[in-house]
C-alpha cells in the first residue's frame, strides 16, 4: 500500500489540475484498524473533478478503473476504483473550490471526522483544516414522525416478502428481504443510540456491528437470514419481524414515543395468515 500511495502522490504532483490529496478511511484512523483487505480511500481535489488519469491508469480503460458518478450526493463526487493487482483505491474526486470553502468555514467533511492524513497540499489549504475528532458525526435522534414512518415502511416491506414466499418466487424473496433489512439496521442503530447516547458510533452499512451492537441482538440476527428456500425464508421473516418489533418498542420507550401498534398488528397478522393459508 505504501508503494501504491507513493505512485499516486507522484502522479498527482506532476498534474497542474490536481491540487490536494487527503487520505481518509481505515488507514487514516488513529486506531489503524486495517487488515490485508483494507482499501485506500483518497479525497482528490482538482480544478476539474472529471475523469482523471491517476497512478498511470487511464480512467477510460474500464478493465483497470471503474468511475461512477454520484450526483445525488450533497457533495458531488466520482468514485474511481483501481483494481490492478488486487489492490483497490477509492478516489472521491472533488472540486478544489470545495476544499477552500471548507477551510473558510472551518468545517470538516463528514468522512474526515474519523481521521484524515494530508498526502499532497499544493495550495496550503488542507493543512488549515480542523483536526479530526476520530469519531463519526453525531446524528440527531429521529422525530416521532420519522420513527413512525420507519416502522410503517418495515411492515409494508414485510408483506412483500411474504407475498413472494407464497408465490415461491425465491429470487424476488431475496430482493424484498433486503428491503426489510435496511429499516431493521436503522432501528438497530437507533436502539443502540437511545440506549447509550447519540454520539455512539454505529459506523455505516452495519460495518463492525459486532463491536457496537448488544450481544443478544447479534445472536438473534443469525436467524433472520435464510437459505434459498421457501420454508427457511418463512422462519427468517418471522425472526426478522420479531426482532424489529422488540427493538422498535424498546426504542419508542427510550425516546418516550408512541409505537404504531395497530399498523404492526394488522400487517403482521395478514403476513401470518397469508403464509399459513
Amino acid at each position: 500500500m505504501e508503494a501504491l500511495l507513493d505512485r499516486i502522490v507522484d502522479s498527482a504532483e506532476s498534474r497542474q489540475d490536481i491540487r490536494a490529496l487527503i487520505l481518509t478511511g481505515s488507514y487514516a484512523h488513529r486506531a489503524q484498524i486495517t487488515d490485508k483487505l483494507s482499501d485506500l480511500d483518497i479525497a482528490l481535489y482538482a480544478t476539474d473533478p472529471g475523469p482523471l488519469i491517476v497512478g498511470g491508469l487511464d480512467a477510460r480503460d474500464r478493465r483497470c478503473v471503474d468511475i461512477s458518478a454520484a450526483p445525488h450526493r450533497r457533495r458531488p463526487s466520482y468514485k474511481a476504483r483501481d483494481i490492478r493487482g488486487g489492490r483497490k483505491v477509492d478516489f472521491t474526486l472533488l472540486p478544489a473550490a470545495m476544499l477552500e470553502n471548507d477551510v473558510q468555514k472551518q468545517k470538516l467533511p463528514g468522512v474526515f471526522t474519523r481521521g484524515y492524513k494530508v498526502l499532497l497540499d499544493k495550495d496550503g489549504l488542507a493543512s488549515r483544516l480542523p483536526p479530526p475528532t476520530y469519531r463519526a458525526l453525531s446524528h440527531a435522534k429521529p422525530s416521532q414522525e420519522e420513527f413512525t414512518a420507519l416502522v410503517e415502511e418495515f411492515w409494508f416491506e414485510a408483506y412483500h416478502v411474504a407475498k413472494y414466499i407464497k408465490r415461491d418466487d425465491l429470487w424476488a424473496v431475496k430482493f424484498r428481504d433486503w428491503t426489510t433489512k435496511e429499516p431493521l439496521l436503522k432501528m438497530i442503530e437507533w436502539y443502540e443510540k437511545s440506549l447509550h447516547d447519540w454520539e455512539r458510533d454505529t459506523w455505516h452499512l452495519g460495518v463492525r456491528m459486532r463491536d457496537w451492537v448488544e450481544p443478544e441482538i447479534w445472536q438473534r440476527l443469525h436467524d433472520t437470514f435464510a437459505h434459498f428456500d421457501s420454508e427457511d425464508s418463512k422462519h427468517a421473516l418471522a425472526a426478522t419481524m420479531s426482532l424489529f418489533r422488540d427493538l422498535a418498542e424498546k426504542t419508542a420507550a427510550n425516546l418516550s414515543y408512541s409505537y404504531p401498534s395497530e399498523v404492526d398488528k394488522r400487517l403482521s397478522e395478514y403476513v401470518t395468515s397469508l403464509l399459513d393459508s
